[in-house]
């Protein structure tokens, strides 16, 4: 089973990754992140059957966790993303952040330097992808 871990599983796109990934056999969801921990997720998202509550990432969670899928706001993901990669965890982002090859046009879309635009690593060696 692969252990995966939703940051942002309170929002709508944590919420149908959720409905996919609770059907998949070759999945267990180990962790569900959010910034306020101890919320029910049938409580969240009423179309979910499933008993589970939010937690906050910590080091424990990145550790326990095999793959990593990011739904969070630009400038938050990057930041999250990099706690993973840095403990060699997969990470799929499905924010904004890494959706632009450079970190000009980063900028022209968002207004703001990418948080981690020094670091960004892409090709074939990359345990990470970005969703456009």
């Amino acid at each position: 089973m692969i252990r995966a871990t939703i940051a942002g599983v309170t929002g709508f796109t944590g919420e149908e990754l959720l409905k996919i990934l609770i059907r998949h056999p070759q999945v267990e969801i180990a962790h569900l992140v959010s910034r306020k921990a101890g919320l029910r997720i049938s409580d969240i998202h009423t179309g979910v059957s499933l008993e589970a509550s939010t937690e906050n990432l910590s080091s424990g969670i990145i550790n326990d966790t095999d793959v990593a899928f990011l739904c969070l706001p630009h400038a938050e993901s990057a930041k999250t993303a990099y706690r993973f990669y840095e403990k060699g965890k997969r990470v799929i982002d499905l924010s904004a952040d890494f959706r632009f090859r450079n970190a000009a046009d980063y900028r022209r879309a968002y207004g703001v330097s990418h948080p981690r635009s020094e670091e960004r690593r892409v090709g074939k060696e990359c345990r990470s992808r970005w969703s456009p």
